[in-house]
């Protein structure tokens, strides 16, 4: 659990302890309780200041110091609930049963004193350090330009997604808007698809001029528009992508803005984690079309774009795109054929998994007795090496999550695969292990269905099941483990 769960959970078990009708505290135990909460919470309010910080930030160090800080809270933690449990169980004991339900405890931390003040001392130098690592994070180097529009790599051979390649090119021919934002979980296709669209005749010749810009976490406005300048006027490119960034933005959209006068322009911006809404201001509307990729639903661009969401392929798809990945145009011989589709089941209709791992099968043995061993095997060394191969695509969704919701993730990660999850039994196991803590006004049951409102709708982990309503908030019934499954097995192989 990250660090900011493990202190939420110890500040919860403080919290049980002081105000507990129960447990008399034995001077002076408040006091003692009091400190560590409270140096608790101190640390608490600068690991927040993470979540506001960009995801151009390199967060290493800062994820380094987070795991110490973790191990720190986990072993005070345990110490606290060995005291109180070695003192509460023998007055258990000479307790009669016929009047438990009116028990009381008496409770002295005295001993604890000691552990306490090392605590809050190694508090005190974790915030100061963690604050000094907020304060000095990296950001992410620059690409050069030439890479950012250096697209001829990209495979745009697309398997299944016929009907949504379809609305998005009917989109662009037919004018129905000036933006569309396709967006979906890290690796589902949403480069593949776009880069087909982009290479489609029908668009070619509707688009006079296109630009494809690979946008990424870190990539400022100047740079864009440069990028957009040096495909649309190919006589001034070699310049553009070598001159130092020294033109004002405003010179920019001058030149692109009479570049692109009378042309129509597709212009597709790839993989954007943050946005300027000034780029897209400064595009004009009436012959310029917009492609945007997004892992993350942002909502600076949710208000100035058509939205559509990208869906997993079904098991017909997983099949025949692992199929041909693994054997061409034929697919599965009639002897693998089964097996085949438990292994593309196993890749829980993500592209990018069923990709790679294709690749690895094609380098092993094609016999049955060994694609039996792939599915049967629970760490099979197939899944693991794609698992890694693909934490690096995936692994940012995680990183960048913020502190509740990293808890969250995890914890639901825990429960079994394949399995949906009932939205009453994930309340009554974060209660019971202290695990949530409401912000303001609000229960911890309001606070929970927030926090998976906000997951299943930003991060893509919802599904199609019904909804019902939890207060006067609409939540899904059960959470199906499709994506959210492949996000938490990467995260635990790293």
């Amino acid at each position: 659990m990250a660090a900011y769960g493990a202190s939420v959970s110890l500040k919860n078990t403080i919290q049980r302890l002081l105000q507990s009708s129960r447990i008399s505290l034995v001077p002076p135990s408040l006091q003692i309780l009091q400190s560590a909460n409270e140096s608790m919470c101190r640390l608490q309010k600068v690991m927040l200041i993470l979540d506001g910080t960009s995801c151009r930030k390199i967060r290493a160090k800062v994820n380094d110091l987070d795991e110490r800080i973790k191990e720190v809270v986990w072993e005070f933690e345990d110490l606290l609930e060995s005291l109180f449990t070695d003192q509460i169980l023998p007055q258990l004991e000479r307790s009669s049963r016929g009047v438990r339900d009116g028990l009381s405890f008496s409770v002295d931390l005295q001993s604890l004193r000691q552990s306490v003040d090392c605590f809050v001392e190694r508090l005190e130098v974790m915030e100061v350090e963690y604050f000094t690592e907020l304060v000095n994070m990296p950001e992410e180097e620059g690409e050069l330009l030439s890479s950012r529009i250096d697209f001829g790599g990209i495979n745009s051979n697309m398997v299944g997604l016929s009907d949504e390649f379809e609305r998005v090119k009917d989109y662009l021919i037919n004018d129905r808007g000036n933006r569309l934002l396709v967006n979906g979980m890290a690796g589902v296709g949403k480069t593949t698809l776009v880069k087909k669209v982009f290479d489609d005749p029908l668009i070619q010749r509707r688009f006079e001029n296109r630009a494809w810009i690979k946008v990424g976490r870190k990539c400022e406005s100047g740079e864009i528009l440069r990028c957009i300048l040096a495909q649309v006027d190919p006589n001034t490119r070699d310049q553009i992508l070598t001159q130092a960034d020294d033109n004002d933005d405003r010179i920019l959209v001058g030149l692109l803005k009479e570049r692109l006068k009378d042309k129509k322009c597709l212009i597709v911006f790839d993989d954007v984690w943050e946005w300027d809404t000034r780029v897209m201001y400064n595009l004009p509307e009436e012959n310029v079309r917009i492609l945007i990729t997004n892992r993350l639903r942002i909502d600076e661009l949710n208000n100035l774009a058509t939205k559509g969401t990208l869906r997993l392929l079904n098991i017909e798809e997983s099949m025949k795109l692992l199929g041909e990945r693994v054997f061409g145009e034929k697919g599965f011989p009639s002897d693998l054929e089964k097996l085949g589709e438990k292994i593309a089941y196993k890749c829980e209709g993500l592209p990018l998994m069923i990709v790679t791992v294709a690749e690895l099968l094609s380098k092993e043995d094609m016999t049955q007795p060994y694609w039996t061993e792939v599915v049967e095997k629970q760490q099979n060394s197939v899944f693991v090496e794609a698992y890694n191969q693909i934490s690096e695509v995936l692994f940012p969704n995680y990183d960048y999550l913020p502190q509740y919701f990293k808890m969250f993730f995890l914890y639901v990660g825990a429960f079994p695969p394949y399995s949906d999850i009932e939205i009453h039994n994930l309340f009554d196991r974060l209660s019971a292990e202290g695990f949530l803590e409401p912000i303001g006004e609000q229960t911890l049951e309001d606070f929970m269905v927030e926090c998976l409102v906000v997951l299943a709708h930003k991060y893509h982990l919802d599904s199609d099941y019904a909804c019902i309503h939890v207060g006067s908030t609409c939540v899904r019934k059960k959470l199906v483990r499709s994506s959210f499954c492949m996000f938490y097995k990467v995260v635990m192989t790293l």
